[in-house]
């Protein structure tokens, strides 16, 4: 999936390339354009910016939200600075998942005969049923991650039609209080959030602009499911608009529903033939999904963030001379 947006932006550019030797115009790739405005310090209109702080000009530098590898410096990742301990706990997360999901999938039948006791347990208690939704509620909050297990152990125990029910209504209910949670106590924090952190402020920005398309997007991309819902009960979006994404976008908790329920046929030997076809087909679809889905907000993000670097030196220029007044009176 990180090799995906490479390739596009490689096409792109070509592309570009190729429109403008045809229409016989002098052809300048656009970020240049964008470094070379970073050292400019007045608008054509007179406003006057303040400088391109370092951060700026290296968050200029990397495509979309700054996500991904950083392929031009990537020798950066071979030296002990950059690997802070924020970064080396996100890794291992998110290895640690990845390699669950994949050892999910393989050994499907061992999975199966060492759920199955647990499950029949869950089902055994009065409401049993709402262990797995509240396991879900309590995943919604960061920084617990790997919903995406829980969906496919939910498909082996319960099926596809209740598997569903019970992964949609512990989504639901887990976003939606995340949701209110951060807006009513953490309302206060959102320009702070902002200034501070340039992915935050930029992805802020364009989900302001960006409508109920970007919500989708957002909750459809590979983006923390966890992260964005803070991102849109801190920007302003509207819940209701908020809530049909969430609905729509449970297409993909689907998926992994019934990657559970082909595991458990696969295991008990009641699969029909073409499951692994399907299997297969459930997994390239949901990354279809994400990585176009992903693809949009990064077009969006480079496309706004010129001009999100640019109010931000506007502010802050702005912010340097009443300080410079308060400081001479």
């Amino acid at each position: 999936m990180v090799v995906l947006p490479e390739i596009y932006r490689y096409l792109n550019r070509r592309y570009k390339r190729y429109r403008a030797q045809k229409a016989g115009t002098l052809y300048e790739e656009e970020e240049d354009v964008n470094l070379r405005r970073l050292q400019e310090t007045k608008l054509a209109d007179g406003t006057d910016m303040a400088h391109a702080t370092l951060e700026e000009i290296a968050f200029s530098k990397r495509h979309g939200l700054g996500g991904g590898i950083d392929w031009k410096n990537w020798r950066k990742y071979f030296t002990l600075s950059h690997w802070t301990l924020r970064k080396i706990i996100s890794l291992s997360v998110t290895t640690i998942i990845i390699t669950l999901l994949i050892l999910v999938l393989v050994f499907q039948d061992s999975v199966v005969r060492w759920v199955e006791p647990i499950g029949e347990k869950w089902k055994s208690l009065p409401g049993g049923w709402l262990i797995p939704i509240a396991i879900l509620v309590v995943q919604s909050f960061p920084p617990i991650l790997g919903q995406e297990i829980v969906h496919i152990v939910v498909g082996i125990l319960y099926g596809i039609g209740p598997g569903f029910g019970i992964v949609a209504a512990g989504t639901i209910l887990g976003e939606v209080a995340e949701f209110f949670v951060f807006r009513l106590f953490c309302g206060n924090r959102t320009n702070k959030l902002e200034k501070r952190s340039l992915p935050w402020g930029l992805l802020a920005h364009i989900t302001r602009d960006g409508g109920f398309i970007m919500v989708l997007m957002c909750r459809l991309s590979v983006l923390p499911s966890s992260y964005t819902t803070i991102v849109f009960a801190l920007t302003g979006v509207n819940f209701f608009k908020f809530l049909a994404a969430l609905v729509l976008s449970l297409v993909l908790p689907l998926a992994n529903v019934y990657l559970g329920v082909l595991a458990r046929e696969a295991a008990e030997g009641q699969a029909p033939s073409g499951s692994n076809v399907a299997s297969g087909l459930t997994i390239a679809g949901s990354i279809t999904i994400s990585v176009a889905a992903m693809l949009y907000i990064s077009h969006k993000a480079n496309k706004e963030k010129p001009k999100f670097i640019q109010q931000r030196r506007i502010e802050r220029f702005a912010a340097e001379s009443q300080l410079a007044l308060l400081s001479v009176s």
